[in-house]
């Protein structure tokens, strides 16, 4: 089974546990590896290396894929400043949302790393926190509307040109967002998970929010479709039944876990 990789932000390293039963296995990067500060946004290249969004020092920085160990500066520039949630897109580029430095997505290529482009574009957002490409093969973003941004939300931008397209989730204060097995959008509010439906955007339950959950923060669905949440209230990770969001148990918590923000499952 895929292992939980959670970057503790609280404490610059990102922590390894066992995907079936939340057991520590240790730091998979250890605290400050490669000058890691900070660390947040979690993702798997094309090429099965580890990519990791350096809050603190406005670099992506690549780690081996399997042994965790450092490999270089991959991303840096274009004004880059407050890195947080990533994504590898379809054009296999590396999309980064800068958080307080630019407020916008960032484009990388995804083989050298260089600065391509500023991608968002038609509306301001605010402060960009975390985003996901769609089934639909467009690009997904959660914005909190500050900055100059007309309104919290969720909103749609051609996966292609970046052109926006609508506000798929307004007036809505959200932080991770993810798609589900079921297809419907699930995003991380003060009250915990909220279930929207994929296509129109309508809102469908409080899907997770019993447990022990407080300050949620972000999300991913592991391969047995359960849900997981980072709790940053109490610094552990606690899982929700895919299916009906009933509160399951604490997953995985200790080894320094501090200030858990994005996870990641392991390629299986």
């Amino acid at each position: 089974m895929p292992d939980l990789l959670v970057s503790s932000t609280g404490s610059d390293r990102v922590l390894c546990y066992d995907g079936t039963r939340g057991r520590l296995r240790g730091a998979f990067i250890p605290q400050g590896s490669g000058g890691l500060i900070r660390p947040q946004g979690l993702c798997f290249g094309p090429d099965a290396n580890l990519y990791v969004s350096s809050n603190g020092t406005g670099q992506v920085l690549r780690y081996d894929g399997k042994s965790g160990a450092f490999d270089r500066v991959f991303a840096s520039g274009g004004g880059l400043a407050n890195p947080a949630g990533m994504v590898f897109g379809p054009d296999r580029n590396l999309y980064v949302a800068d958080f307080a430095g630019t407020s916008r997505v960032l484009r990388f290529d995804g083989v050298t790393g260089a600065f391509d482009k500023s991608f968002l574009s038609g509306i301001d957002v605010g402060l960009v926190v975390d985003l996901v490409f769609g089934p639909d093969g467009n690009l997904y973003v959660t914005g909190n509307g500050t900055g100059g941004g007309p309104e919290a939300g969720v909103f749609r931008f051609n996966g292609s040109s970046g052109l926006f397209d609508k506000a798929v989730i307004p007036s809505v204060l959200a932080a991770g967002l993810a798609f589900g097995p079921d297809q419907n959008l699930y995003i991380v509010v003060d009250a915990g998970v909220s279930r929207y439906d994929g296509t129109s955007g309508a809102l469908i339950d409080l899907f997770a929010a019993a447990g022990p959950l407080s300050d949620p923060q972000y999300l991913a669905f592991g391969l047995d479709g359960d849900l997981y949440v980072g709790s940053n209230g109490n610094a552990s990770v606690l899982r929700y039944d895919g299916a009906s969001g009933q509160f399951g148990a604490i997953f995985a918590s200790g080894g320094g876990l501090a200030s858990p923000t994005y996870m990641i499952f392991t390629p299986a």
